[in-house]
């Protein structure tokens, strides 16, 4: 296969450049496959840091970080909250500057383009059909549809018209994408139903992929511990007060004096922190960075995972979730879609009802219980799953096949 030039056009996520302490997500794994494989990269994203909601450079900026790898950042308004109306004037602008930058740039052999933002993947969709050139569409979440489950039912007819907006330009995208890839089989599935079509041999699955965190850092599994954790931001994808309350009824806190541990930020960690301010077992540890988190989910009789009862959760497997198996740590989880249906495939782990206080802390307990019997056993089955199905070398590496192959047919 000769060298391609890939572009990856997506943005919310840390980058290789943004260094050696910041978690690999979707872009930078492609990225890392791609030039292992020899291929050439470019990565086009937002030089607003979504995850720290500042400006990288402020400017439109080119960094080289490897020898065949570089990202292109574009300047954006920014914005100071996870959803609402600056964001999305953030992402039109986005998508604007890039109809306007992306043209002055070389031709590249395919697009990867990240879904969403919409408006940013609609230009980069665009500007692939101008210059016929083969894309992916890479489909992330179901904006925006979700916006509706998350809008009262009274401000329906008021946000109608944006949101209509918002629909068409999805749909463009998934009508004119060369293929469409996904994390899950419904997302692919809802994509493919907004574009009106049925599977092709572009399209497919891959799921999110995370490192073995053993081979980084080797850990020494404590086979008793009086902990439990949740690791990641602090927002209100997570459903805290039932975690909390359920956490301060268990036998777990009451009886063994267990502890969970928050880790992370957020803007709903000072609402988590009032409702746990009269349980002494409910710890904050603020941000993590790899070891930390390395060290305290090693250290973790279970990790917990308390999503939201919401349809994006219902029809992926979050990137918790894997990252969670990835150290064999039994998860618990509210009865959501495919995040209850990994933990039952497995068979370790607990369930408990959205926002059922009792049932939660009866599923720490009966968790607690199943892991202090069988503590090794158990970590071994669900990192074996892991290793199977989600280790990041492994999947990326289809991944790499698959856009060799979509150049291939474009031939």
């Amino acid at each position: 296969m000769k060298q391609l030039h890939v572009w990856i056009v997506q943005t919310g996520e840390s980058l290789p450049t943004d260094g050696p302490s910041e978690r690999a997500m979707r872009a930078t794994n492609l990225t890392n496959a791609l030039l292992h494989h020899g291929h050439r990269v470019t990565i086009i994203s937002s030089d607003f840091w979504h995850q720290k909601k500042i400006h990288r450079t402020g400017q439109v900026t080119e960094i080289a970080f490897a020898p065949h790898g570089r990202v292109l950042l574009i300047p954006s308004p920014g914005y100071r909250r996870h959803i609402g109306p600056a964001r999305f004037y953030d992402h039109w602008k986005l998508g604007k500057y890039f109809a306007k930058i992306g043209r002055l740039q070389e031709r590249p052999d395919i697009m990867v383009v990240g879904f969403p933002p919409i408006e940013f993947a609609a230009e980069a969709i665009r500007l692939a059909r101008e210059w016929s050139v083969p894309t992916l569409l890479d489909v992330k979440d179901q904006w925006p549809d979700i916006f509706w489950n998350r809008l009262p039912s009274c401000l329906h007819p008021a946000a109608r018209l944006g949101l209509l907006s918002l629909s068409n330009s999805a749909k463009y995208s998934f009508c004119n994408a060369g293929g469409i890839t996904s994390m899950s089989k419904p997302f692919l599935d809802w994509a493919l139903s907004y574009a009106g079509r049925q599977p092709s041999s572009t399209d497919e699955v891959f799921p999110f992929g995370v490192p073995d965190p053993c081979i980084k850092f080797p850990a020494q599994f404590k086979s008793h511990s009086n902990q439990i954790a949740f690791v990641g931001s602090i927002t209100s994808s997570f459903d805290f007060e039932t975690l909390i309350r359920g956490f301060s009824c268990s036998a777990f806190y009451k009886v063994d004096n267990g502890r969970l541990l928050i880790c992370g930020t957020g803007d709903a960690e000072p609402k988590a922190r009032e409702i746990a301010r009269n349980c002494s077992g409910v710890e904050f540890r603020g941000w993590l960075d790899n070891s930390g988190i390395a060290h305290v989910l090693s250290n973790s009789i279970l990790a917990v995972a308390p999503y939201i009862d919401r349809s994006d959760f219902a029809a992926s497997l979050p990137n918790k979730i894997i990252e969670y198996c990835s150290y064999g740590v039994p998860i618990i989880a509210p009865n959501v879609g495919e995040i209850a249906a990994f933990i039952r495939r497995i068979g370790v782990g607990g369930i408990y009802k959205p926002g059922d206080v009792a049932a939660c802390a009866q599923a720490i307990d009966s968790t607690v219980i199943q892991s202090n019997a069988n503590s090794e056993q158990n970590r071994l089955k669900i990192q074996s799953v892991f290793r199977q199905e989600y280790e990041v070398e492994m999947v990326y590496k289809r991944f790499v096949s698959h856009i060799e192959n979509v150049c291939q047919m474009k031939k």
